[in-house]
């Protein structure tokens, strides 16, 4: 059983998309990132979609430059029609409007962490839940990050594996010592070794597919919604496959700052005064910025810039 995301809205532990609120969490190893492991998330919106061939988390695809325009300092009027104002009055906007703080991003090598860790530049962000092949996904979240032919190249007590790709990723095996669930996040797999000598037992993960070009996990049942993973939000909607709240009380009760309202089955703000950082205003049920003053200084990637920004 994987945990993995942090506030995330779309599945058990759904995906993991741009990083959107920068700052606010310190970066983990791997994938694995922010509050806890990771970063509040950008939402997907189905996710880019892919031809099946071009395997962004592997190879780093091509990216584009971040088109992000920073909004002016204000009194708290956010972008696409929207306002919100200090006094602490709901600010509003329609389908895609309200300015963030981001990390933009123009090549994939700015979305390193010290060394690559599998994070590409898409859309001016750092993105590292983009998929073409489940396979992706059973590397990405089982922390297969070592490439390999066979065996002889991978650590002692691993096993080198085919995903599907057509490259072999180093894969921990099950030992007395060492067994899939002493981390709490995998569980023993049998696959074919990539030197094609028959199947091994290793750890990780395969609950993940890929979905639209993204990596995704819905939930199957409430208790997969836990509070750490999901905070304010325990009841998995079958229907939708998102952990969701069902009461203003679910938000309020884990005292994160923004979270006094359940909104459409998620916990979100609505006025400027339940934002927590200077700055902030409440766009459509999430605390917005409206200039990168509001926005912390430092960044969470080597080489990607703070903005105040619309969503790509």
């Amino acid at each position: 059983m994987s945990s993995i995301a942090c506030g995330n809205r779309v599945g058990r532990r759904g995906n993991i998309g741009a990083m959107t609120r920068i700052g606010r969490c310190a970066v983990a190893v791997g994938l694995v990132c922010g509050c806890g492991w990771l970063p509040d998330k950008l939402e997907p919106s189905g996710g880019p979609q892919l031809d099946g061939t071009t395997e962004l988390g592997m190879t780093g695809a091509s990216t584009s430059a971040a088109t992000a325009i920073e909004v002016p300092e204000t009194t708290g009027t956010g972008s696409s029609g929207g306002s919100g104002s200090s006094d602490g009055t709901a600010g509003t906007t329609g389908p895609g409007g309200g300015t963030f703080c981001q990390e933009a991003c123009s090549v994939d090598e700015d979305c390193d962490l010290g060394y690559p860790m599998g994070f590409v530049c898409f859309a001016g962000r750092c993105r590292g839940d983009l998929c073409a092949l489940d396979g992706e996904c059973m590397m990405k979240f089982s922390g297969w990050e070592n490439v390999c032919e066979n065996d002889s190249q991978c650590a002692n007590n691993e096993a080198c594996v085919d995903v599907g790709l057509g490259i072999g990723r180093c894969a921990p095996e099950p030992v007395p010592i060492s067994p899939c669930d002493i981390w709490g996040t995998s569980e023993e797999l049998m696959l074919p070794r990539f030197d094609g000598g028959g199947l091994v037992a290793v750890c990780g993960t395969d609950e993940y597919t890929c979905d639209a070009g993204v990596c995704a996990n819905p939930c199957t049942h409430d208790g997969e919604c836990v509070e750490w993973d999901h905070p304010g939000q325990p009841i998995c909607d079958l229907d939708s496959g998102r952990c969701v709240c069902t009461s203003d009380e679910d938000c309020t009760g884990t005292g994160k700052p923004g979270f006094t309202a359940c909104l459409d089955g998620a916990c979100g703000c609505v006025s400027d005064a339940d934002c927590e950082w200077p700055g902030e205003v409440c766009f459509d049920g999430r605390c917005g910025c409206t200039s990168v003053d509001a926005c912390p200084k430092s960044t969470v990637f080597d080489g990607t810039t703070v903005v105040c920004a619309e969503e790509p």
